[in-house]
């Protein structure tokens, strides 16, 4: 139950980081480095995602950690 709760937490978090944090990140960079930047942000989030589930299905069952680092981040 407490799994849950936390991923819960965690999913209800998630949106606003991603709406809030990267719209204002590409208004305070320049145009002509948005485009860079912006490809950036969303693959360092892609590789974060990948290397979470690659790092629990291959060297961690335990998903706390995880979870610790999410909130923490």
């Amino acid at each position: 139950m407490f799994t849950l709760v936390l991923m819960f937490l965690m999913g209800c978090t998630t949106p606003c980081k991603l709406s809030v944090g990267y719209p204002y990140l590409i208004e305070l960079i320049g145009k002509p480095s948005r485009t860079f930047y912006g490809t950036l942000f969303n693959a360092i989030v892609g590789i974060q995602a990948i290397f979470t589930i690659l790092f629990t299905l291959f060297i961690s069952r335990n998903t706390y950690i995880v979870m610790a680092a999410g909130w923490f981040i």
